[in-house]
């Protein structure tokens, strides 16, 4: 079937929707591509804010140092950084960190490391203080950790968990 159209003389109706199915599928693709960036980096985000809310729970209920709590806020924030920062997740990559950077949108920053850097709740002081008087001193070699897991199996549990949380 051939149309008449003004100007351009007889069109195969066919002939047009091809390119411009073709057009709309790449567009969609495009858009679901970024849909997919975004849905990764905020998967990779909402894991580490959970462990990011565990450190600050676990420092103002006086389970862990300051020191040890701040030292787990920049394990967390470094983690964050790499991942989102992949060359596959592209501006939604930037974004996750923008966001959650010092003065961004989510301030990761102002919200669990300030209530750290800001010192331990009287509470804590008294707690530490009364214990420190009936606690003996022991030899073992303690291992730098985040939430009582070693720093270096809590980043590859973090990786394995964003690796599985994709697709």
């Amino acid at each position: 079937m051939y149309v008449r159209s003004r100007g351009f003389g007889q069109v195969n109706p066919t002939s047009i929707v091809g390119p411009v199915l073709n057009a709309g599928f790449q567009l969609l693709n495009y858009l679901n591509s970024q849909a997919t960036e975004r849905d990764d980096t905020t998967d990779i985000a909402n894991l580490a804010e959970v462990q990011m809310e565990n450190n600050t729970n676990q420092y103002q209920s006086c389970q862990i140092s300051q020191a040890q709590a701040e030292q787990n806020f920049y394990t967390i924030w470094q983690w964050l950084v790499t991942e989102c920062s992949q060359p596959q997740f592209g501006t939604a990559g930037g974004a996750c960190v923008q966001d959650r950077q010092a003065g961004g949108k989510f301030d990761w920053f102002a919200g669990y490391l300030t209530p750290i850097e800001t010192g331990p709740a009287p509470s804590c002081a008294a707690e530490a203080a009364s214990t420190s008087n009936t606690s003996t001193s022991t030899s073992a070699i303690s291992m730098p950790s985040v939430f009582g897991i070693p720093i270096p199996l809590a980043i590859g549990g973090l990786l394995l968990a964003a690796f599985l949380l994709r697709d």
